[in-house]
């Protein structure tokens, strides 16, 4: 399993268990004070340890770099049509041209979220493409 696969799957992990946290903290404090859940997003810094070479040890190949590259872009595409749909939701979200700051906070969180999301599953699918072609 490659350095990025691992990542991908840390994040994910952590992302489901952020969601998990959440969900299980509204019935008791609410969802407002259930939002203290998103501090376990501090955990995804520690998937960036996992790239952290070994002596003399490449990490990653030409062909890693390429499908990091290739996720990346699959990655952009989702994001934009996440700005781009929040966006004009936001607009469309209050009539007198204010949006409350707490909804902009939360469009910020879910964008983190569906970007890293979004990225985790791309490498994961790009990754497990590319061994089913070599297997072949």
């Amino acid at each position: 399993m490659s350095p990025y696969q691992k990542i991908a799957w840390f994040n994910l992990a952590v992302i489901a268990l952020t969601v998990a946290v959440f969900l299980a903290l509204i019935p008791f404090v609410g969802i407002e004070r259930a939002k203290v859940a998103f501090i376990l997003l501090i955990l995804l810094a520690f998937g960036f340890v996992m790239l952290a070479t070994e002596r003399g040890r490449t990490i990653h190949d030409e062909r890693d770099i390429n499908l990091d590259r290739k996720a990346k872009v699959a990655t952009f595409y989702v994001f934009i049509i996440y700005f781009i749909s929040g966006s004009l939701y936001l607009g469309c979200f209050t009539g007198n041209d204010l949006i409350p700051r707490q909804v902009i906070i939360n469009f910020s969180v879910i964008g983190n979220l569906v970007f890293l999301v979004a990225y985790s599953i791309s490498i994961l699918v790009l990754y497990d493409k590319e061994q089913i072609l070599t297997d072949d």
